[in-house]
């Protein structure tokens, strides 16, 4: 992880590689370039490259990882009501 950098993060984040054309062509543009995943070397960033265009669905941000992580606080709350569950 140590590799990753902001940049990277932002790039990928909420994209759709193999669902979106436009998606796909300005990932792998900046993968290729170097732009993104830049601390690894071309032969690692096409590896990266046909890993990344068969991801399918949305690459997730941490932001909606944290809102999804809070969706289920609430659920895992309420299931404990349900279920008398006060742990």
């Amino acid at each position: 992880m140590g590799k990753i950098d902001q940049t990277t993060v932002n790039a990928l984040e909420l994209k759709a590689p193999r669902a979106l054309i436009a998606d796909a062509e300005f990932l792998r543009i900046r993968v290729r370039e170097g732009e993104v995943f830049s601390a690894f070397d071309d032969y690692e960033r096409d590896d990266i490259w046909s890993r990344l265009e068969y991801v399918k669905g949305l690459i997730p941000s941490l932001a909606t990882f944290f809102k999804d992580i809070g969706y289920l606080e609430r659920l895992a709350n309420c299931v404990k009501r349900l279920t008398g569950d006060n742990v």
